[in-house]
């Protein structure tokens, strides 16, 4: 079932349990952690949920810190649930450092710029992508 986040967040605990230092599921599973966050459980379940979210994409990042995958998914949990725009800025950066022409970055930082009304550098970084 495409909808089994119970099913898939079991799935990433057991792979963890075999390999804490497995990446791909350490960011699978923050990832499931944070799209399940459920508002009707108040805040303080939303909050347990993001901090495990954030430890485990952090654990993701010392292990892999050149990982665009890795890199991109913290910085859109930065921004999205920490609502932490520097620290996103700041990993968006590091990944277009690894690789200038990463399109899918330089797209969402460009919307995060714009929603950040910081509309002309946005504009330089869109037209990076348009260039691709």
């Amino acid at each position: 079932d495409a909808q089994d986040y119970d099913g898939a967040g079991r799935l990433f605990q057991a792979a963890l349990r075999v390999d804490p230092r497995h990446v791909a599921s350490l960011c699978n599973y923050g990832l499931v952690l944070e799209v399940t966050q459920d508002e009707d459980a108040g805040p303080r379940q939303e909050d347990v949920d993001a901090l495990q979210a954030e430890t485990l994409y952090r654990r993701a990042e010392r292990l892999a810190p050149d990982n665009i995958d890795v890199v991109y998914q913290l910085a859109l949990f930065a921004k999205n649930v920490l609502g932490d725009v520097d620290e996103a800025r700041g990993l968006f950066d590091r990944i277009l450092a690894i690789d200038p022409a990463e399109a899918t970055t330089l797209t969402a930082y460009g919307a995060m710029l714009i929603a950040a009304a910081q509309p002309a550098q946005a504009q330089g970084l869109l037209t990076r992508v348009l260039a691709l």
